[in-house]
């Protein structure tokens, strides 16, 4: 296929491989996917079963049926080596279930090439748009299911680009008590994304999660949480994190996450202020610059 388009495949790659090596952090092909949480969820680093209303469209699309209001959200995502990536989503309660939309972008920023003459252009590295749409329902007493389905467009050196179609499916059982919960999600779930005939394969993966609230009062309530997720490809990922709550107004959250033997650590907090709230959330990965993401949630 040629330089031009050896080069374009690499540069998908080599903001991830100085992620590696410590240098800085960027976009790997088909990373954005992985991308589109909330903060809450970064911080938490464990929200299958512990997700909250419209940020379930990008963790588990069950949680959309606990939206009560109308709502928008949207993230930002920093520290990523010069790439920038945000979302905006929205959900809208339905007598029939709780309808959500999302619509994201990443942009690695430039990178130079060498065409087949061996002249150098400076093109994008790469830049994806990805545009969701979820539903979430509440079924029996205690059990909530959801399904979400993304189109993701992916283009590298601003010449070659591939598309492709991801579906995620949840569900989620909570005790009467509201004190338990499990969750279960199949995400990422599509043919992957093919560059003039090079495909990437997308993070397949299989997570279950539980949540324990083991204080539910006004004054102080406490989330603990855990994930597991299992890869169709490569390693598989173990996460853990616990939400504080004052006054339901401030909310302070730490987790860790591993995967592949690497692990990160995310802590942030979030303020509620009447129908606006404002959480943040910084994730380190070992021998990596940390990550930032700050998500803006307005309920109508």
């Amino acid at each position: 296929m040629g330089r031009a388009l050896a080069g374009a495949l690499a540069a998908g790659f080599i903001l991830l491989g100085r992620t590696a090596r410590g240098e800085d952090s960027g976009l790997g092909a088909g990373q954005a996917l992985d991308l589109m949480g909330s903060a809450r969820s970064a911080a938490l680093a464990a929200d299958t079963a512990a997700g909250e209303g419209v940020s379930g469209l990008a963790v588990n699309p069950a949680a959309l049926a606990g939206q009560q209001r109308p709502a928008g959200a949207g993230t930002m995502v920093g520290g990523l080596g010069g790439a920038r990536v945000g979302q905006v989503a929205a959900a809208v309660p339905t007598p029939a279930g709780t309808l959500a939309f999302g619509l994201g972008a990443a942009d690695a920023g430039d990178i130079e090439l060498d065409d087949a003459s061996g002249n150098s252009r400076t093109v994008p590295a790469q830049r994806d748009v990805l545009a969701t749409v979820g539903f979430g329902r509440r079924l029996a007493a205690g059990v909530e299911a959801g399904v979400a389905v993304t189109s993701y467009r992916s283009t590298l050196a601003g010449t070659y680009s591939a598309r492709t179609v991801a579906g995620d499916a949840g569900i989620r059982w909570t005790s009467g008590d509201g004190a338990v919960a499990l969750g279960l999600v199949l995400a990422r779930y599509g043919r992957g994304l093919a560059y003039a005939g090079e495909r990437v394969a997308l993070a397949r993966t299989t997570r279950l999660g539980a949540a324990w609230r083991p204080v539910q009062g006004r004054a102080l309530a406490v989330v603990l949480a855990t994930d597991y997720g299992a890869a169709a490809f490569g390693p598989d990922t173990l996460g853990a994190g616990a939400e504080l709550v004052g006054l339901g107004v401030l909310a302070l959250r730490a987790g860790v996450s591993v995967l592949g033997g690497v692990a990160t650590a995310g802590a942030g907090m979030g303020l509620a202020l009447g129908r606006l709230r404002f959480d943040y959330a910084l994730a380190a990965p070992a021998r990596v610059a940390p990550v930032s993401r700050a998500t803006l949630t307005v309920a109508l």
